[in-house]
This record gives C-alpha cells, sequence and structure tokens, in this order.
C-alpha cells in the first residue's frame, strides 16, 4: 500500500506503511528519521491555525509551559536533520487523512493557550507548509461535519468553561483552508457561547426561537455583525444569534439601525 494524499488510514495502516505507532500529535522514529504529526479537528486541545498551505501547528505538551524538547526538537531541527515530516488531520474520530510531507519554514513562536487544566500558558507554534497543494483542499462535507462532532462534545461543557475558551479561541483574524470555497476556521465555542448568551431569543426581534432542535436547544443561528470575508473578527463582540428569518434580513438589507442595535447587545 502507498499512501495517497487525502487517502483515509486508520492506525494499523499507518504503523504497516511507515513503521511507526501513532500515539500522541508529535511522533518520532529513530531508526527512520520520520517525525509524523497528527492535527486533531475533534478534540483537540490545541488552537492549530491554518492560512492556505501555511498550517500553524502547536508544539507537544498538554500541561503548563511547552519547552524546545523531545518532539518538539525534533521539528525544530528536522531541516538541519533531513527529518521527514508528515503530517495527518483526523476529522472522524479514528480515521486519519494524509497530508503528505510538511516543511518548517520559520523559526517557532511562542502564544498563549490553555492547557488540559484551562490554565494559560506559553506554546510553540511551528510555522510549516504543506507541500503538496492539493493536500490542503478539503471536502467541505468532512469539514462541516467534523465541526458538528466538535460541537456536540463543546456542549457537555459547563458555562464558564465555553465562555473562557471562547475569550480564548476567538481571533481577529480567523484562519482559513480550502474546500471548493474558502472555509473561514470558526471558533466553535464562540458559536456555543453566542447561543447561550441569547438563552434561546433572537437577539434582532427578541422573539423565542422558531423550534426546538431534537437536542432540546432552540435554533437560532450565528452570525457576524462584521462579515469574516470583510475582515470581522471571531469574538464574542462581533457574533449574534439570530431567527432565520432576521439573520436573512440582516444579509440582505444590512439596515444601520439593525446593525447598532447589534453591536450594542454583542458588546
Amino acid at each position: 500500500m502507498t499512501l495517497k494524499i487525502n487517502g483515509i488510514y486508520s492506525q494499523q495502516d499507518i504503523k504497516n506503511e511507515l513503521d511507526c505507532t501513532i500515539m500522541r500529535g508529535m511522533n518520532y522514529k529513530k531508526d527512520t528519521n520520520r517525525l509524523i504529526l497528527i492535527r486533531n479537528h475533534i478534540k483537540s486541545i490545541y488552537e492549530d491555525k491554518q492560512e492556505g498551505d501555511i498550517l500553524y501547528y502547536t508544539g507537544e505538551g498538554r500541561q503548563g509551559n511547552q519547552t524546545l524538547t523531545a518532539a518538539n526538537k525534533r521539528l525544530v531541527e528536522s531541516k538541519e536533520n533531513s527529518t521527514e515530516v508528515l503530517l495527518f488531520e483526523v476529522f472522524k474520530t479514528t480515521e486519519y487523512t494524509y497530508k503528505g510531507e510538511v516543511k518548517l519554514i520559520d523559526k517557532p513562536f511562542i502564544e498563549k493557550q490553555l492547557d488540559e487544566d484551562d490554565n494559560l500558558r506559553n506554546v510553540y507554534v511551528f510555522p510549516l507548509r504543506i507541500l503538496n497543494e492539493s493536500a490542503y483542499i478539503n471536502d467541505n462535507n468532512t469539514v462541516i461535519e467534523s465541526r458538528e462532532l466538535k460541537l456536540k462534545r463543546i456542549k457537555k461543557a459547563t458555562d464558564e468553561e465555553v465562555f473562557n475558551r471562547a475569550q480564548q479561541t476567538g481571533q481577529e483574524k480567523p484562519g482559513y483552508s480550502y474546500t471548493k470555497t474558502k472555509v473561514y476556521q470558526r471558533s466553535e465555542y464562540v458559536i456555543e457561547a453566542v447561543l447561550r448568551r441569547a438563552k434561546g431569543v433572537c437577539e434582532l426581534c427578541q422573539c423565542n426561537a422558531p423550534f426546538i432542535k431534537k437536542d432540546g436547544t432552540a435554533y437560532l443561528e450565528v452570525h457576524h455583525i462584521k462579515q469574516l470575508a470583510k475582515g470581522g473578527s471571531d469574538r464574542i463582540n462581533n457574533a449574534v444569534a439570530l431567527c432565520p428569518n432576521c439573520h436573512r434580513k440582516i444579509h440582505s438589507l444590512n439596515l444601520s439601525t439593525d446593525i447598532k442595535k447589534l453591536k450594542a447587545i454583542a458588546t
């Protein structure tokens, strides 16, 4: 078997083909000098960001400040040591989508992220270029399905957890990947926080949501007051929960009085 770009494989497939057992996000095999990176879109604590063919990949270390040791050190030294670095992405549990080889294009930088205990800490972020053009073009349905799975998991979190994560994961300039159209990487925590703030009531017309979904939650749609495509941020203060009618009204008319009202609510 030869791994194909965007092909879907199991852990056993990867072990058979690359002689490496996938145990964590960064997996190094010394005798092959190969480093395998896993980017999990469903349950990872790491806030990776992608901009087209550039992936800003968060280093290894789930608790406390990260250090440039172990696998992180391997990635830093991958160019000088001629280490082959391969990327897989997880959009569905137990399924690993092969993205091929990636290259470190600059020094890692430090940013703040939450660890698995929700403590703010320093992490290392590695700028990686995805070498195969078709590797960073994903199936649109796959991206949507993975987001739905993550949202389902987030609903189990407390209000405090959701709002804290929304504050931490919201971005002034959201990353993006390509499907058949450009898809902005919205924070699922921002979506959930806005819906909880609304409490089942449209934040424009102040009417109850038109119906209750099968999971018992009110159906409202999260809308960015200033659209992401026009430079809007993916933060709570730029997002509101609307009923379908008001959502269509905003996109069709974009009345200044409505925008002013929504800005006051979201602030």
